[in-house]
């Protein structure tokens, strides 16, 4: 309340007098004078037809109206800050921030985003794309809400619901001993680095790209293979099934979120993905 002016400013100097029991520190510490310090109190005991402090030579000491009042102040003006508040949360827009592992999202913000807008245009959505170790990393800092990735991770600080499943496959020059890789701890990767290991295979060359329409490209470009999501896959291209080709997609959030909005969203989110991916 210290910046308030106006209709607070007899009650902000009334507590600090009542707090400092010295006008010259009142004064010092609301960056006015002395004479203005008190005359706030003698309006205010004027108004209210009480005396506020009693002044014996330097000692100052409050009246029981004082008391009574200053209980009164303190009260009013906590209850003015909350109010502000609470009016000024309401017009702020929530946030809500998404993690998508870059292939679903390549496959599916732009099924999904639209119809989260739609439905909470009170929400500012904030949506990011990133591998699944860092996703469920920044869901345990709370840093992001909400995370969809498809690498089997478990932790028992979170939720995990699987939503739907993709297809696995062997693209590119099947025949290739270069292999494209996703990054260190992406989903992708882990397939790739796992089907490589069972399969005895050793490549003689590794190309490491983070991002799923690159590889494509350089499969489409260079005598290269990678394991990829069968519907990044151009139907031009040559392809096999894997082994394990159904990959589960994993739905992630905190235990017991406690904001009422965001559990709503993420019921919304879950229902889409299902239908979605069924």
């Amino acid at each position: 309340m210290r910046e308030e002016k106006g209709l607070w400013q007899p009650l902000d100097v009334f507590m600090t007098v009542y707090e400092t029991l010295n006008f010259t520190k009142t004064a010092e510490l609301l960056y006015t004078t002395q004479p203005t310090i008190s005359f706030q109190i003698k309006k205010l005991e004027d108004l209210l037809q009480v005396p506020l402090f009693i002044r014996n030579g330097r000692m100052m000491e409050p009246t029981k109206e004082a008391t009574i009042f200053y209980e009164f102040a303190t009260k009013t003006t906590h209850n003015w800050e909350k109010l502000v508040t609470h009016l000024s949360n309401k017009t702020k827009k929530q946030r809500c921030t998404i993690a998508f592992s870059n292939t679903l999202a390549t496959l599916y913000v732009k099924e999904i985003i639209p119809d989260l807008m739609e439905a909470y245009p009170m929400i500012e959505f904030d949506i990011q794309l990133t591998n699944s170790t860092t996703a469920i990393e920044a869901l345990l800092n709370e840093e992001v809400d909400i995370a969809l990735i498809e690498r089997p991770l478990n932790n028992e600080n979170l939720e995990r619901e699987i939503v739907g499943q993709d297809y696995l496959v062997r693209a590119g020059n099947l025949n290739s001993d270069v292999w494209i890789l996703r990054e260190l701890h992406s989903g992708l990767r882990y397939y790739a680095d796992l089907y490589l290991m069972e399969h005895r295979i050793t490549p003689t060359q590794k190309v490491i790209c983070n991002n799923n329409e690159l590889i494509i490209q350089l499969l489409e470009k260079t005598n290269s293979q990678a394991i990829m999501s069968k519907k990044l896959i151009p139907e031009s291209m040559d392809f096999e099934y894997i082994d394990y080709q159904l990959r589960d997609i994993y739905l992630f959030r905190r235990h017991e979120e406690k904001n009422h909005l965001l559990e709503k969203i993420y019921r919304y989110l879950r229902s889409k993905l299902v239908l979605l991916l069924k």
